[in-house]
């Protein structure tokens, strides 16, 4: 969809139900060092390139560049990265037939070093996209796309006489064909993230995106092609879970068929797992013949106290009257302690095994 006078993209987005933005956990970009324009080309070199996060918002900048000064143009690149357009003028892994064999396809390879991009190449991709979420607009208002957006996404492929696309049906077909195709251009799947840091230590992350700036463009038209603000991976039943609704909200942890039984299952998941440390440490620190004392306060840390609270609970008691607390003496003390010890189970429990179930 062509950005005109009367309706502008944002419109049009808004008119189908569609988010400007989508809050999602996406692959980082890699943007060139080196990025200048010359007679109508970005000549890029990648020299030391920078990790940047995508925008929530960069589909819908990217899809307003078809009519952009090249200068636009340029700073857009400097601060998302490059399309990696191949010889055939086709950004990401360019999927096409080899030559002479129709039914042998093979992939282009992006250059890794440096490169060189044409500007109108650029403009021409913004225009598909923009046709690409006009179409899928005029679809959630229940109308069938127009025949211009269809010549400008499909290229060389799109027939002369259109009977094909007669039915909206066919239309919507024709559509998410077209977007399974551009998902495979760009690499686009699910995929695992693990960042080392010295300073803290980090989990794994399930990040949703593609190759380079090309595979982020496709990842967010396709959540915000199906209307979703943010997309989850719930961690109750692991499912992927299209989130509708303000982006501007917390994220939810769990999808709309865990809901909040999920997230009470997680919690007490999470205080018996931290039980099972703590008498784990406890057991572990008793073995070495530590002190009585001792093994109290690290259990008491290892379920999340802080040391000066561990010992304060130490010398105190609670007395007949509810929140009254009583001093206690060294013998109740120790008693308190060897309380906590018996309490551990035997050591393969201890590292994680089954519980032991009482006769």
């Amino acid at each position: 969809m062509i950005r005109t006078k009367s309706k502008t993209l944002k419109t049009v987005l808004a008119l189908g139900g569609m988010p400007e933005s989508v809050c999602y956990a996406g692959k980082k970009l890699l943007t060139p060092e080196e990025v200048k324009l010359e007679s109508q080309h970005l000549i890029w070199r990648a020299g030391r390139p920078k990790w940047v996060e995508p925008h929530p918002g960069l589909v819908l900048r990217f899809a307003r560049l078809h009519d952009a000064p090249a200068e636009e143009i340029l700073d857009f690149a400097k601060n998302n990265g490059m399309l990696d357009l191949c010889k055939h003028g086709e950004p990401g892994g360019h999927v096409h037939p080899q030559i002479g064999e129709d039914w042998v396809l093979s992939r282009c390879s992006p250059p890794a070093v440096e490169g060189r991009e044409a500007v109108e190449h650029w403009r021409e991709v913004s225009r598909r996209l923009s046709s690409l979420l006009g179409l899928a607009s005029q679809f959630h208002q229940g109308n069938r796309g127009r025949i211009e957006d269809w010549r400008i996404l499909l290229g060389k492929r799109c027939s002369s006489d259109g009977q094909w696309l007669s039915s909206l049906r066919a239309q919507k077909a024709t559509l998410f064909g077209e977007i399974e195709r551009l998902q495979v251009q760009g690499n686009v799947r699910f995929g695992i993230v693990w960042e080392h840091s010295e300073s803290e230590p980090r989990s794994p992350e399930v990040r949703f995106g593609g190759n380079g700036l090309f595979g982020a463009l496709i990842a967010q038209a396709t959540l915000v092609i199906v209307q979703a603000h943010s997309l989850l991976v719930c961690r109750s039943c692991g499912h992927v879970d299209l989130r509708k609704g303000n982006a501007g909200s917390e994220p939810s942890k769990y999808c709309s068929r865990c809901g909040l039984r999920a997230a009470w299952r997680a919690n007490k998941a999470a205080e018996r797992q931290t039980e099972r440390r703590a008498l784990a440490l406890a057991g572990d620190l008793r073995a070495r013949g530590r002190p009585i004392q001792e093994i109290a306060i690290r259990a008491s840390m290892a379920r999340g106290l802080s040391r000066q609270d561990a010992i304060e609970k130490m010398k105190y008691r609670r007395g007949p009257k509810r929140g009254l607390l009583k001093p206690l003496n060294k013998s109740e003390a120790a008693a308190y302690a060897r309380r906590l010890v018996r309490k551990s189970r035997s050591q393969s429990e201890l590292l994680g095994g089954p519980p032991r179930v009482r006769k």
